[in-house]
């Protein structure tokens, strides 16, 4: 039911039940999880978020050697393959426990993890990464986890009271938890791909709001965390949810 009372059309009851699975490798692991932020070729948006470009490529021997020979060090092939060793935990802890201004990604197993790390080399052009084609077959309803955990959790908060519309101009964000019950499917889907006014102001007024659009985001995906956030409600205290407090606001976000 809608917060108007209105039932939801048949086709998104059978979109939300179908059991599909769909096959993801570490380019989209990275788009469902890193994009939002690091953006599409994996450069930030400094000064306020770092680009990934040169972490990764610090955890390749040979790229370090290259480095260290430019800034006219030489060094051995053992002590470049120490400290890409270095480079490689630090890149995983990071991963692993968040950081200052990145949130940890404790929802990823080993196994994505591995295929993320992969095509984070291919990202940053190091070499024989390319021939690394890992592939997961994975639920859409794991895919919504995927997007609700790393990308929308970083503005909305778990929990918490819907927003009023004076609020929402204040700067209020609604919750995860109140999304499914404020929007029907198909508005949720449109909003986040595409676009769409929201009510803000006293008197409340159709406005274009905060909210920026995931334009690499498809529908069904869109679709997807819809299905997660049904299947799997913010705040009913499972160790599947994140706290009830957003990473952070969407000031870098609205500019991407």
């Amino acid at each position: 039911m809608t917060e108007e009372g209105a039932a939801f059309p048949e086709s998104e009851i059978s979109l939300l039940v179908a059991p599909q699975k769909v096959t993801l490798r570490g380019a989209d692991l990275y788009r469902l999880n890193c994009q939002g932020c690091h953006g599409e070729a994996g450069l930030g948006a400094p000064p306020e978020i770092n680009s990934v470009i040169n972490p990764v490529r610090a955890t390749s021997v040979p790229l370090v050697m290259e480095r260290m020979k430019k800034v006219g060090m030489d060094m051995s092939p053992a002590s470049a393959d120490e400290m890409a060793k270095q480079s490689r935990k630090a890149l995983l802890i990071r991963l692993h426990q968040g950081g200052e201004d990145m949130p940890p990604f404790l929802h990823l197993s080993e196994p994505e993890i591995r295929a993320l790390m992969a095509y984070l080399m291919q990202l940053a052009d190091v070499s024989g990464a390319e021939s690394d084609h890992t592939a997961l077959m994975e639920s859409r309803e794991r895919v919504g986890e995927h997007i609700a955990k790393s990308t929308c959790h970083i503005c909305h908060a778990a929990t918490g009271p819907s927003p009023s519309p004076e609020q929402m101009l204040e700067g209020a964000i609604p919750p995860l938890s109140t999304l499914t019950t404020r929007k029907t499917l198909l508005e949720f889907a449109r909003k986040v791909t595409r676009g769409a006014p929201v009510l803000m102001g006293a008197p409340p007024l159709l406005c274009r709001g905060r909210m920026p659009v995931f334009g690499y985001l498809s529908e069904d995906e869109a679709a997807d965390i819809y299905l997660y956030l049904t299947m799997h409600p913010p705040g009913n205290r499972r160790p599947r949810w994140l706290p009830s407090v957003p990473f952070r606001r969407c000031s870098v976000m609205e500019r991407l």
